[in-house]
């Protein structure tokens, strides 16, 4: 359904010019009408550019309403970049603006303010929606949560799959109130303003540890792991080959000589044969401090956020995760005591171990931050998101300090020691 323009230009048909040839065009990530009498479908018109604009990935869409009409397209397509349609200093949010249209048709009237709620390694965005009255499908709560995910980026179905999950298991997850996949925007319920991350200190982390180890224990005892994509020897492979494509090849300017290659992929078939190995239970597979929601007043149990990538897989991943994170280091007999108290809980609920349990927690936990460095090196390079790159050194100790525990990893370590950029620009 097209939407329609609030600033008509007098009595002429907005976009249209007597004379001129309609056309689309793609400038700036913006999909661009012009000359047209109509409003294109998703697009919403632009008094100073003079025409009907949309998202970069309503694009194909477009396309496909140009062919239709006998509309040419000009330019070299979405990979082309022209000069900013509008000034570079009023930047405009057309997908901000099409949410919250959306917002007000599913708030009904209801008047409400957005902000900026988290940031987040994807191209998802989220927003807390602040309401000014209650609204009957929120239980009162004074606020929401509106999620963005571009859908030629991000796919909402497994999000709203695995929300349904964790609460049908009694987990502390956001319920979706309403959603628009086509758009990719999702109402969910509001966790929570801190993470566990943002309130832990090396005073209180041990209590907050004990509420996430039980959090863990109920995930995996409880939620249905039916039809999720398994975290097979496919999967496990392409993220280790995050490494070598994005660290190495990418940040280090390196690349592996043939022996090096050869340890490689003897090393990567360790930590993918380990994994395969143990026993496989819902995988959250970011389930760490900055994804756990301080508990509010009804519970007990943390907020689980970022959960839509899970898969079922093995089941030392989620606790590695918990204990060795990416945005922070705790002392080692705090990480202990976790561990044992995740052992002790598991046992009581007849978990099967794996046959050599911390041989097959550390070497998940190479094959994972292997991963990481990688996907920090891609989020600095291709996205443009720089920050995260600075924490690779952490990730470079942790393998550091386990893999010299184990023989069969010894060229590998020999590989990371010698590869590391120590200097992050």
């Amino acid at each position: 359904m097209s939407d329609q323009p609030n600033d008509l230009p007098g009595a002429r048909t907005p976009g249209a010019e007597p004379g001129r040839a309609p056309s689309l065009s793609y400038r700036h990530g913006l999909a661009v009408v012009r000359h047209v009498r109509e409003a294109p479908p998703g697009t919403t018109y632009d008094a100073r550019a003079g025409a009907y604009v949309a998202p970069g990935h309503r694009l194909p869409e477009l396309r496909a309403w140009a062919a239709e009409h006998g509309i040419a397209e000009h330019g070299a397509g979405p990979d082309r970049l022209d000069a900013p349609l509008f000034d570079p200093r009023e930047p405009r949010d057309y997908q901000r603006a099409a949410l919250e249209r959306w917002l007000a048709t599913q708030l009904a009237g209801t008047s409400f303010e957005l902000a900026p709620a988290s940031e987040d390694a994807s191209f998802r965005r989220y927003f807390r929606v602040s309401l000014a009255a209650p609204w009957p499908q929120a239980a009162g709560a004074p606020t929401l949560i509106a999620m963005d995910a571009p859908p030629d980026r991000e796919d909402c179905r497994p999000f709203v799959d695995i929300a349904a999950r964790l609460r049908a298991a009694g987990l502390n997850a956001p319920e979706v109130l309403a959603a628009d996949l086509a758009q990719g925007f999702l109402l969910l319920t509001d966790l929570g303003r801190q993470t566990m991350l943002e309130a832990m200190t090396t005073a209180n982390a041990g209590h907050f540890f004990d509420l996430a180890v039980t959090a863990l224990v109920e995930m995996q005892r409880k939620v249905s792991t039916e039809g999720l994509p398994r975290y097979d020897r496919a999967l496990l492979q392409r993220e280790l080959a995050l490494y070598p494509d994005w660290y190495l090849a990418r940040h280090a300017g390196e690349s592996l000589s043939a022996a090096e290659q050869q340890a490689w992929e003897t090393a990567c078939e360790v930590l993918v044969g380990s994994a395969l190995n143990q026993p496989q239970v819902f995988v959250h597979r970011d389930f760490m401090p900055r994804n756990l929601m301080i508990a509010t007043a009804s519970t007990t149990m943390p907020g689980i956020i970022d959960f839509q990538d899970a898969v079922k897989g093995p089941i030392c991943y989620d606790l590695l995760s918990l204990f060795k994170d990416a945005f922070g280091n705790w002392p080692d007999a705090l990480i202990e005591r976790g561990i044992a108290l995740y052992r002790e809980q598991a046992k009581s609920q007849g978990f099967p171990e794996p046959e050599n349990f911390r041989r097959a927690f550390d070497l998940v936990g190479v094959q994972r931050h292997l991963k990481v460095i990688g996907i920090f090196a891609r989020l600095h390079y291709r996205d443009g998101k720089a920050r995260y790159l600075a924490e690779t050194p952490r990730f470079h100790q942790y393998i550091y300090t386990v893999a010299g525990n184990y023989l069969e990893l010894a060229d590998l370590l020999e590989i990371l020691r010698k590869y590391e950029v120590r200097e992050i620009a």
